[in-house]
């Protein structure tokens, strides 16, 4: 392979590395970074000048202010990413020696790693594999002149490094200690990335349903006590309402959950949470307790009972927790007066209807279930929709006189808003309801579709918040069927051409393979996210080792790596046995001879060895004399290959071939090197 080919290879593997970026990096960093790598290639393509020595330091430096521009440091998970594709990327401008190349192959792996700190999906994994491969042999193409450049035998030789390395790799997976903390400290950046926040906004949830992003995946280890309707996946509690716009609200002080005040008969799931840049915890309501076996001090909570479980720190990878909760709405207690009185403030001096409405009901008003009757009278009489494209709204009295149309975010709204000015304590939740089964319905597929917004009402009588769902009202096939069958049927409705009907029929046999993928790679996730560090010590216990600790599991992957290093050191040293039959035979015959103590020397051809077995006096002297001269004759001369006769004849020539030392050099046989397969005269 030519030097230029070589170097248009490492233009191609950085590529290929920089692509699996794509997801977690922002869309400028990856364009720049393809951008340097076609602009190096097409400068030896098409003779295109490229940035001098200054100009590329220029360009690194604009580049670094950019990445803590958007990120508000370089040092973190994606930061260091980016700075790392865009590093990578400006370093071929200076390709040109073999240095220069050897740099840039290695830092493709660190490319490959910095992508497998973020994702360990099968695919992933699969392409992981391939690209070690791929950059192996790269680097084994300018170490190994002897193959003459030739990629098969660099791949082949690659993919047995591969194989050999694989017992390590599960044996350091196995056994090392799995430890939860991060290489970096997350970055400054708080949007998540399946848009989720703590604030409703007219319009923010129904957002949400443009994006099939998968958020997590729930496992129910008890599904039959949880009715379809009650799937509602808590994510965020806002009680700072001003009409359709509600916040979350003053936090409160963090603290970890008393594990003693996990209830019996819970619901339990395990939660395999995507990475969405943000802290919420998402579980069925109602929470009672989340855990992350790995490690207790990643939850916090404002108030133990009631509200949002939020992660210490920002998801940027994906995690795994179990969430115990309750079937029920638990009993609790107002900690004073001001939080009973803030769940009963509302801002609606923009809505002046919508207080009079209110004052004109109030003598119906008893008790909050009247007040909820009224308000789903209301809905119910004037006939309001439930839609993905509302019109713009500025307040209640626009959604409730006007528009008479919305999404559930504005139900949400509203619904507490009239709960309050009724005087009755009210708060707005934001999470996800329902979730998709999967292929072998093991677990729900809960995605951003599913995004979903209820309330969530004081009952003085039973001293418990209730959860009150106003879209059940106005769409009841949303919170039963779940956003998968409401798109559907919303999108038959908006179109019915013959080509959308196409459309949609490839599209669901694409879904079937999506899902089919999807569900292998679930499986896979799952794995490696439970397999932490308390299924280890549980793995061990069932070897034998009752009391494990870190330390031991340290010394047990230290001996188990020793271990493996000295079988492969065993097996690259162990004597080859030659597959030339020719070569075979010779091999007998230094055998023989080498037990008798004369042995070839490294570098040592059949014609010198010949001489010193003579010399030796190694008996029977003619029989040992013909056997070298036919072996140099089929091995040298010039009729070409050897015949199967030539070579059945000469192996005759030594069956039962009986080697011993003369009789005056019995005890002269002195110590060789070892033997050696090289026939080299």
């Amino acid at each position: 392979m030519r030097a230029e080919d070589n170097r248009r290879f490492v233009y191609f593997l950085v590529g290929l590395n920089i692509l699996p970026h794509w997801v977690e990096l922002p869309d400028w960093v990856i364009g720049f970074g393809l951008t340097f790598v076609l602009w190096k290639y097409a400068s030896e393509h098409f003779n295109i000048p490229v940035p001098g020595k200054y100009s590329v330091h220029v360009l690194g430096f604009l580049s670094a202010l950019g990445v803590y521009n958007e990120y508000g440091t370089v040092l973190g998970d994606e930061a260091s990413a980016s700075v790392l594709v865009l590093t990578v990327s400006l370093k071929l401008f200076e390709v040109k020696k073999y240095r220069d190349i050897m740099v840039v192959t290695i830092l493709c792996y660190f490319l490959l790693m910095s992508k497998l700190i973020s994702s360990q999906s099968l695919a992933m994994t699969i392409f992981m594999i391939v690209d070690l491969v791929l950059i192996t042999s790269l680097m084994a193409l300018h170490h190994s002149p002897r193959d003459g450049g030739r990629w098969t035998a660099l791949t082949g030789r690659s993919l047995r490094l591969a194989l050999l390395s694989f017992p390590i790799v599960l044996a350091l997976f196995f056994i090392f200690p799995r430890f939860s903390t991060g290489i970096f400290n997350p970055t400054q950046k708080t949007e998540g990335r399946v848009g989720f926040s703590d604030e409703l906004n007219p319009g923010s949830i129904a957002k949400l349903l443009k994006s099939n992003k998968l958020v997590f995946r729930a496992k129910i280890l008890n599904r039959e006590k949880v009715p379809v309707l009650s799937r509602y996946w808590r994510g965020a509690v806002l009680e700072d309402g001003r009409g359709l716009v509600w916040k979350r609200g003053q936090k409160g002080r963090p603290q970890r959950p008393n594990v003693n005040m996990v209830e019996k008969n819970l619901v339990v799931q395990e939660i395999y949470l995507e990475p969405t840049s943000s802290r919420f915890l998402f579980g069925l309501d109602w929470i009672n307790y989340v855990e992350f076996p790995d490690d207790l001090r990643k939850v916090q909570v404002g108030e133990f009972k009631g509200k949002a479980f939020e992660s210490r720190v920002p998801v940027r990878q994906k995690d795994y927790y179990l969430v115990y909760s309750s079937l029920f709405p638990q009993k609790t207690k107002w900690q004073n007066r001001k939080e009973y009185q803030a769940n009963l403030e509302v801002d609606l001096e923009d809505s002046p209807e919508t207080m009079a409405w209110v004052e004109g009901r109030r003598d119906e008003v008893e008790d909050v279930s009247d007040a909820i009757r009224l308000i789903s009278e209301m809905y119910v009489a004037d006939k309001f929709l439930y839609t993905l494209e509302p019109p713009t709204m500025s307040n209640l009295d626009e959604f409730l006189f006007s528009a008479r149309r919305g999404f559930c975010e504005h139900y949400a709204a509203a619904t507490a808003s009239l709960l309050r000015s009724f005087g009755f304590p009210a708060r707005v939740v934001v999470g996800f309801q329902g979730g998709e089964p999967s292929l072998l319905g093991d677990f729900l597929q809960v995605r951003s579709q599913d995004a979903h917004a209820w309330i969530e009402y004081w009952n003085p009588r039973l001293s418990t918040w209730k959860r009150f769902d106003p879209t059940a009202i106005v769409s009841p096939t949303r919170v039963r069927d779940g956003s998968d069958q409401f798109l559907d049927e919303y999108q038959e409705v908006q179109r019915n051409t013959t080509w959308d009907l196409i459309g949609r029929s490839l599209a669901k046999r694409f879904y079937a393979i999506q899902m089919f993928i999807d569900q292998v790679d679930a499986n896979w996730s799952m794995f490696l996210l439970k397999y932490d560090y308390s299924y280890q010590k549980e793995w061990l216990r069932k070897l034998g080792l009752k009391r494990v600790t870190r330390w031991m599991m340290l010394a047990l992957s230290a001996v188990a790596l020793s271990i493996f290093v000295l079988l492969i050191y065993l097996f690259l040293n162990r004597k080859r046995v030659p597959k030339d039959p020719l070569a075979k035979i010779y091999q007998r015959v230094n055998s023989q001879l080498g037990k008798l103590g004369v042995e070839r020397r490294r570098g040592e051809g059949p014609l010198d060895f010949a001489k010193r077995v003579e010399a030796e006096g190694i008996e029977p002297r003619e029989q040992v004399a013909d056997f070298f001269a036919s072996y140099i004759e089929l091995k040298y001369g010039p009729q070409g290959e050897s015949t199967q006769a030539q070579l059945k004849e000469l192996s005759k020539s030594i069956e039962g071939l009986k080697l011993k030392p003369g009789k005056d050099n019995a005890a002269s046989a002195e110590p060789k090197s070892g033997p050696d397969m090289s026939d080299a005269s």
